[in-house]
């Protein structure tokens, strides 16, 4: 967590970082391939990075969207959310909640 934030980024009722204390995104980054076919279609889709389990990638929401809605249209659920600098969007800079949207461009880490 970063200095001053809340305990965990909230996705809807859920806790969206109960069982892992992560600081930044990981940097286990390939092809994409799965994450590219799930979330691929998402508006500014920009792989990050990718697991067995989640993708991490830069989705703009247009202060319209949350992550929650980016992952639920994927067909995945939001597990977290980190804010980044749109002129370096893989980049973490804080740990916003997944259901926030009043943020033009996030990271939006989603479920496979």
């Amino acid at each position: 967590m970063y200095a001053g934030e809340s305990p965990g980024p909230v996705c809807g009722d859920q806790g969206c970082n109960d069982d892992k204390d992560y600081t930044s995104p990981p940097t286990d980054s390939s092809p994409g391939g799965a994450c590219t076919e799930r979330y691929g279609g998402q508006n500014g889709f920009q792989l990050c990075f990718e697991t067995s389990t989640e993708c991490g990638f830069e989705a703009v929401k247009d202060s319209v969207q949350s992550c929650d809605d980016v992952c639920r249209a994927g067909g995945g659920q939001c597990l977290r959310v980190y804010g980044n600098d749109s002129s370096n969007p893989c980049v973490a800079l804080s740990a916003p909640s997944c259901a926030q949207t009043a943020r033009y461009d996030d990271i939006c880490v989603c479920s496979l």
